[in-house]
Protein backbone atom coordinates (compact mmCIF):
# COMPACT_ATOMS: atom_id res chain seq x y z
CA UNK A 1 0.00 0.00 0.00
CA UNK A 2 1.51 3.52 -0.70
CA UNK A 3 1.21 6.42 0.29
CA UNK A 4 0.32 8.96 -2.53
CA UNK A 5 -1.35 11.84 -1.08
CA UNK A 6 -3.33 14.38 -3.33
CA UNK A 7 -4.46 17.55 -1.70
CA UNK A 8 -8.19 18.11 -2.43
CA UNK A 9 -9.83 21.82 -2.17
CA UNK A 10 -13.32 22.39 -2.18
CA UNK A 11 -15.13 25.53 -2.55
CA UNK A 12 -18.91 25.32 -0.53
CA UNK A 13 -21.64 27.72 0.29
CA UNK A 14 -21.67 30.52 3.16
CA UNK A 15 -22.99 28.65 6.14
CA UNK A 16 -21.36 29.22 9.16
CA UNK A 17 -21.87 25.63 10.76
CA UNK A 18 -22.51 22.86 7.98
CA UNK A 19 -21.16 19.59 7.01
CA UNK A 20 -20.60 17.99 3.40
CA UNK A 21 -20.71 15.08 2.19
CA UNK A 22 -17.91 14.03 -0.16
CA UNK A 23 -17.90 11.20 -2.69
CA UNK A 24 -14.23 10.71 -3.39
CA UNK A 25 -13.63 7.96 -6.02
CA UNK A 26 -10.20 6.86 -6.71
CA UNK A 27 -8.86 5.46 -9.87
CA UNK A 28 -5.09 3.88 -9.98
CA UNK A 29 -2.94 3.68 -12.90
CA UNK A 30 -3.85 -0.16 -13.38
CA UNK A 31 -7.61 0.84 -14.07
CA UNK A 32 -8.24 -0.30 -10.55
CA UNK A 33 -11.17 1.94 -8.45
CA UNK A 34 -12.79 2.57 -5.55
CA UNK A 35 -15.05 4.92 -3.91
CA UNK A 36 -16.31 6.10 -0.71
CA UNK A 37 -18.30 9.10 1.12
CA UNK A 38 -16.49 11.34 3.78
CA UNK A 39 -18.89 13.80 6.03
CA UNK A 40 -16.45 17.02 6.80
CA UNK A 41 -17.94 19.41 9.19
CA UNK A 42 -16.85 22.94 8.53
CA UNK A 43 -17.56 25.60 11.39
CA UNK A 44 -16.43 29.18 11.56
CA UNK A 45 -15.35 30.03 14.95
CA UNK A 46 -12.93 32.40 14.46
CA UNK A 47 -13.69 36.03 15.85
CA UNK A 48 -13.02 39.28 13.54
CA UNK A 49 -9.87 40.44 14.67
CA UNK A 50 -9.90 44.34 15.30
CA UNK A 51 -7.22 47.11 16.02
CA UNK A 52 -8.45 50.08 18.00
CA UNK A 53 -6.91 53.56 16.50
CA UNK A 54 -4.63 55.03 20.06
CA UNK A 55 -5.71 57.12 22.65
CA UNK A 56 -5.18 60.67 21.91
CA UNK A 57 -4.99 64.00 23.93
CA UNK A 58 -5.84 67.08 21.50
CA UNK A 59 -6.50 70.54 22.38
CA UNK A 60 -10.33 71.65 22.03
CA UNK A 61 -10.86 74.01 19.14
CA UNK A 62 -10.16 77.57 20.30
CA UNK A 63 -12.58 79.05 22.57
CA UNK A 64 -14.73 76.41 22.36
CA UNK A 65 -15.95 73.31 24.39
CA UNK A 66 -14.63 70.84 22.09
CA UNK A 67 -12.34 69.76 19.74
CA UNK A 68 -12.94 68.65 15.78
CA UNK A 69 -11.21 65.35 15.46
CA UNK A 70 -10.03 63.22 13.05
CA UNK A 71 -10.08 59.41 13.77
CA UNK A 72 -7.12 57.03 12.30
CA UNK A 73 -8.69 54.24 10.51
CA UNK A 74 -10.01 51.61 12.77
CA UNK A 75 -8.28 47.85 11.53
CA UNK A 76 -10.45 44.95 10.95
CA UNK A 77 -10.03 41.25 9.55
CA UNK A 78 -11.57 37.94 9.55
CA UNK A 79 -10.01 34.50 8.49
CA UNK A 80 -13.14 33.39 7.51
CA UNK A 81 -15.31 36.25 5.99
CA UNK A 82 -14.43 38.94 3.61
CA UNK A 83 -14.28 42.58 5.21
CA UNK A 84 -16.97 44.01 3.91
CA UNK A 85 -19.68 41.76 5.67
CA UNK A 86 -18.08 42.56 9.39
CA UNK A 87 -20.75 44.65 10.84
CA UNK A 88 -19.31 47.70 12.98
CA UNK A 89 -20.63 49.41 15.85
CA UNK A 90 -19.41 51.80 18.53
CA UNK A 91 -20.23 53.48 21.65
CA UNK A 92 -19.20 56.39 23.57
CA UNK A 93 -19.45 57.03 27.18
CA UNK A 94 -17.75 59.70 28.82
CA UNK A 95 -18.13 63.38 27.90
CA UNK A 96 -18.91 62.54 24.79
CA UNK A 97 -22.00 60.06 24.53
CA UNK A 98 -22.74 58.65 21.56
CA UNK A 99 -23.27 55.39 19.28
CA UNK A 100 -23.77 53.90 15.65
CA UNK A 101 -24.30 50.93 13.63
CA UNK A 102 -21.04 52.48 11.13
CA UNK A 103 -17.48 53.61 11.53
CA UNK A 104 -17.32 57.03 13.41
CA UNK A 105 -18.46 59.79 11.22
CA UNK A 106 -15.00 61.91 10.22
CA UNK A 107 -14.44 64.55 11.55
CA UNK A 108 -16.20 64.05 15.11
CA UNK A 109 -16.66 66.65 17.75
CA UNK A 110 -15.30 65.45 21.44
CA UNK A 111 -16.70 67.39 24.31
CA UNK A 112 -13.81 68.80 26.73
CA UNK A 113 -13.16 65.59 29.01
CA UNK A 114 -12.47 62.28 28.38
CA UNK A 115 -14.54 60.11 25.70
CA UNK A 116 -14.36 56.45 26.23
CA UNK A 117 -14.96 54.62 22.91
CA UNK A 118 -15.42 51.15 22.14
CA UNK A 119 -15.68 49.35 18.72
CA UNK A 120 -17.84 46.09 18.17
CA UNK A 121 -17.17 43.61 14.61
CA UNK A 122 -19.88 40.84 14.24
CA UNK A 123 -19.03 38.65 11.45
CA UNK A 124 -22.10 36.46 9.35
CA UNK A 125 -21.62 34.01 11.95
CA UNK A 126 -22.34 36.17 14.88
CA UNK A 127 -18.55 35.94 16.46
CA UNK A 128 -17.30 38.82 17.94
CA UNK A 129 -14.38 41.20 18.78
CA UNK A 130 -13.70 45.04 20.48
CA UNK A 131 -11.16 47.15 21.25
CA UNK A 132 -11.40 50.62 23.72
CA UNK A 133 -9.52 53.92 22.87
CA UNK A 134 -9.89 57.13 24.45
CA UNK A 135 -10.03 60.79 23.28
CA UNK A 136 -9.28 63.73 26.27
CA UNK A 137 -10.28 67.09 25.24
CA UNK A 138 -7.86 69.54 27.12
CA UNK A 139 -9.62 73.11 27.10
CA UNK A 140 -8.11 75.44 25.14
CA UNK A 141 -9.60 79.00 25.94
CA UNK A 142 -7.44 82.39 25.15
CA UNK A 143 -6.07 84.61 27.88
CA UNK A 144 -8.24 86.93 29.39
CA UNK A 145 -6.72 90.27 30.16
CA UNK A 146 -7.50 91.29 33.50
Amino acid sequence: MGSNLAPLTVVAGGACHESFILLLAITDGNGCASDCKVEVFVSDDASPELLCPPSDTVMADPGLPYATVSLPPLVYTDECAPTDSIAISWRMEGATIASGDSLIPDPYLFNIGTTYITYYATDECENTDSCQLSITVLPNDPPVIV
